[in-house]
């Protein structure tokens, strides 16, 4: 397991229960005051309303890859009801989209109490869309996540769930790299949260990254070949019956790796040595081998010799 615990609102940030419930608060003249918006939520049917809510995009897939990495996921989420909780205890541990649905912690606050005096924060993460739990939950030591489509200026900002991935990796020390988006605002944040509270920088290695450059351009046609290559065998537009498959997902993925060191998306914390460089020749001389191999001994589906045009360059 990951050192920090990731802890995710329901209400806006997973459960897309705001949508509807201002729409309808609005239309019976509930929303204006806190009474009519605390009677709204007494009175609700939730069994029913949070199976018409439904999620909101990419939050139960980033969830289910939090979890794959290792990090423990719970809901931390505000409660007008006894009622309520039980819904969503009973609506969350049956959600199949969610991986891990039955293992996962649902702790419920209510809603006159700050989440961040029931759980610990500090070097924990809090998504929530919610500023005010934000601020109280970093100024107890933990890393808030704001869940907004307009950037704070103090505070990391996402819209959509998957950019937990790479946050949450950046502030992990057993990660040394810092993962960003190539918002230049966003990341600047980032890098500031990231060195505050955990004190990871990165590292000049400009040097090193010169040189990937450079041999990343000189293979580009061979990359791209192979792509092109890749992409018409997984649609079955070209069978291969000595093509390792699996091999080429990795290498993709390691030049990918590298790709991003290059545009400086991904910034490392520590002193590159010559060897990440030899890895990455490793990638392109296996890369163009088997790309070579490969070209000798591909049979052409129906469907690729109609659009063999589009492969030219094979």
């Amino acid at each position: 397991m990951r050192a920090r615990e990731v802890y995710y609102d329901y209400d806006g940030v997973f459960g897309d229960t705001m949508t509807p419930a201002v729409k309808e608060m609005k239309a019976n003249g509930m929303y204006e005051t806190e009474e009519g918006r605390t009677k709204y939520f007494r009175e609700l049917n939730w069994i029913e309303f949070l199976q018409r809510a439904g999620f909101i995009k990419n939050s139960p897939e980033a969830i289910n890859a939090l979890n794959k990495l290792g990090y423990g996921v719970s809901f931390l989420t505000h409660i007008n009801s006894l009622d309520e909780y039980i819904a969503k205890i009973n609506f969350i541990k049956n959600i199949e989209v969610l991986e891990n649905a039955k293992e996962i912690n649902v702790i419920a606050v209510p809603r006159i109490i700050d989440k961040s005096t029931t759980i610990n924060p500090k070097g924990n993460f809090l998504v929530d869309d919610r500023l005010e739990n934000i601020i109280n939950w970093e100024a107890m030591g933990g890393i808030g996540i704001y869940f907004s489509e307009v950037q704070h200026e103090s505070y990391i900002t996402i819209s959509d769930p998957m950019d937990l991935i790479n946050i949450a990796l950046s502030f992990d020390e057993s990660e040394y790299a810092i993962y960003l988006s190539g918002d230049p605002i966003k990341d600047e944040m980032l890098l500031k949260k990231v060195k505050e509270k955990c004190g990871k920088v990165p590292v000049n290695n400009d040097d090193i990254i010169v040189n990937i450059n450079q041999k990343l351009r000189r293979y580009k046609y061979d990359i791209e070949c192979a792509r092109k290559m890749h992409a018409s065998i997984a649609s079955k537009h070209l069978v291969i019956p000595s093509y390792d498959y699996n091999r080429m997902e990795e290498i993709f993925k390691t030049l990918e790796y590298y790709n991003n060191i290059g545009t400086k998306k991904i910034l490392s914390t520590y002193k590159f040595s010559d060897s990440i460089y030899y890895d990455l020749l490793t990638s392109l001389l296996q890369l163009s081998m088997l790309n070579s191999n490969d070209k000798k001994s591909k049979i052409l589906t129906k469907s690729y010799k109609n659009n063999k045009k589009s492969f030219k360059n094979y």
